[in-house]
């Protein structure tokens, strides 16, 4: 357990200020199919405190977050100070973006006589009050730990889990929908989304129960038994969507609309919501141009699956090993489920996590370029059969070769009548060339079907016309008429050929134990 003092520190904020110290360098972590960067920041790199309760991203890429006693602006790069604001045990602000690129939030005191929606502009800083800047009194109570506020598409909504209403701001501010139904246990909005249409709400209670409905609280459909272990839901493109995060069952990691079971293709929009006061809920974000898919699985897990080798990664545990403090963030479920967020950084995607006590953790993850298959033993020559690699082995001493599978990376070893040297795919058939004077074809299923005596030691074969084979031997290059059998000196090495290649202007390349 950790224990930290602070000595007291007091800004001024007349004008946002900026902290500008040395960046933490990545660190890097590796799992078989992924890459992972990442680097936690603190106060030793500009994060005016360990404590951080809220996050936001706003349209130009930046996020906003509360610490102890700051609003703060981060870039990726830098902290900018925005405001002040008085511990609040741990109650998290929210933000939200309006249509001016403005941000609003709110401000907590513990005595609730001073909860207040604040307004800042990033770019001069200035801010205001709610009544300064929208021309009309808020209608809100004074309290803001019943108030929820968020944003879609620069559009500001605010819900008040007191009065039950709900309102917006998107130059002008407006009441949308009032929640008419007696506060009764569960029979009790906890949030209210707005829907499909402009006359259509998702209303959210403190149970199990999502409705949607229309402006007189008639209800047009109506859902239960959502709250399940592998179940994940999320809002965006004002839909609610469900997926499965357990691999096992059917649909994993499809999301289907709640309205029409349609499947959203293009999850790449991030909406979070507390779908009840107990259980947070996460999307999904995938990463098109790696592919590579990030969700919470039902275990509260932060994941990546690799579309690639169809595979999936917990990423705290594959880096957790690397530095003590990130353990802690296994213990943050609820903050990492919440503020799962991603912005762009040159190639890689970001994603940015915080638990409170412990700063801000900052990972990219990319699938592996190269990948480690068949490993354990040692290999000649590859070629490609549907979902298996078929490889020779480079032992000199060994008659035996390998079919690996490109997914499961199960390596079968197969025996051979011989030392296998060179393998290559020639007029759809599996030829080997032999360290003795043969070359063996294969049937589909892996079996001799044909033996041709040659020159020994063959190093390469490779298919170059319609009927013709060319391959390295001992003695020199050769071409062989696939029909006919007959063979032909192309080229006297006096030394072992081992390989050849054809280049861009159609001159082949020979390497030979005496040169190239």
């Amino acid at each position: 357990m950790r224990i930290f003092r602070h000595v007291a520190l007091i800004i001024l904020l007349s004008a946002p200020y900026l902290a500008a110290l040395a960046q933490p360098a990545y660190e890097e972590a590796s799992t078989e199919n992924l890459d992972i960067f990442y680097r936690v920041w603190n106060e030793h790199y500009g994060l005016p405190s360990w404590d951080v309760t809220g996050l936001f991203r706003d349209s130009r890429g930046h996020y906003w977050m509360q610490t102890s006693q700051f609003i703060v602006r981060f870039d990726g790069e830098r902290f900018t100070y925005i405001d002040t604001v008085t511990p609040s045990n741990n109650r998290e602000v929210q933000f939200a973006e309006d249509v001016s690129g403005s941000i609003w939030y709110n401000v907590y005191s513990n005595d609730k006589t001073q909860d207040v929606l604040r307004i800042v502009e990033p770019l001069t800083g200035k801010r205001y009050s709610f009544n300064a800047y929208t021309g009309v009194a808020e209608p809100l109570e004074n309290n803001a730990a019943t108030m929820r506020m968020y944003s879609i598409n620069q559009v500001v909504y605010v819900f008040s889990t007191v009065q039950q209403k709900l309102w917006c701001y998107d130059g002008t501010w407006r009441l949308l929908f009032t929640d008419s139904r007696p506060a009764i246990g569960s029979e009790h909005s906890y949030l209210i989304l707005p829907g499909p249409s402009a006359e259509l709400f998702w209303r959210l209670d403190y149970g199990t129960r999502i409705s949607l409905v229309n402006h007189q609280n008639t209800i047009i459909r109506a859902y239960k038994n959502l709250v399940k272990p592998w179940l994940q839901i999320f809002y965006t493109n004002y839909q609610l969507y469900s997926y499965n995060t357990d691999p096992n069952r059917a649909g994993f990691l499809k999301p289907y609309s709640l309205l029409d079971s349609t499947v959203l293709t293009n999850a790449s929009q991030i909406d979070n919501f507390m779908l009840n006061s107990t259980r947070p809920y996460g999307g999904m974000y995938i990463d098109s141009i790696n592919k590579v898919t990030y969700y919470i699985d039902y275990q509260k897990r932060l994941m990546a699956y690799a579309h690639a080798t169809q595979t999936t990664t917990d990423v705290l545990a594959a880096i957790g090993g690397h530095t003590d403090i990130l353990s802690d963030y296994r213990t943050g479920w609820r903050s990492i489920l919440r503020y799962f967020s991603v912005a762009s950084d040159k190639a890689f995607q970001i994603l940015l996590l915080h638990h409170y006590g412990y700063g801000l953790l900052q990972i990219k993850v990319q699938q592996k370029k190269f990948l480690a298959i068949g490993a354990g033993h040692s290999y000649r020559h590859v070629a490609a059969k549907g979902d298996h690699l078929l490889a020779t082995s480079a032992t000199m001493m060994a008659d035996k070769w390998f079919r690996i599978h490109k997914k499961t990376k199960v390596i079968e070893v197969l025996p051979i009548p011989g030392l296998a040297q060179s393998i290559n795919r020639v007029a759809g058939s599996i030829w080997l060339g032999m360290y003795n004077n043969k070359i063996l074809i294969l049937d589909d299923a892996l079996r001799v079907k044909k033996e041709i005596f040659v020159e020994p030691d063959v190093a390469q074969i490779k298919q170059v016309g319609n009927n013709e084979v060319w391959y390295a031997s001992k003695t020199g290059l050769w071409s062989m008429n696939i029909i006919s059998g007959e063979t032909k000196k192309i080229l006297d090495t006096e030394k072992p050929a081992l390989w050849f290649h054809q280049d861009q202007k159609g001159d082949y390349w020979v390497a030979t134990q005496n040169g190239l």
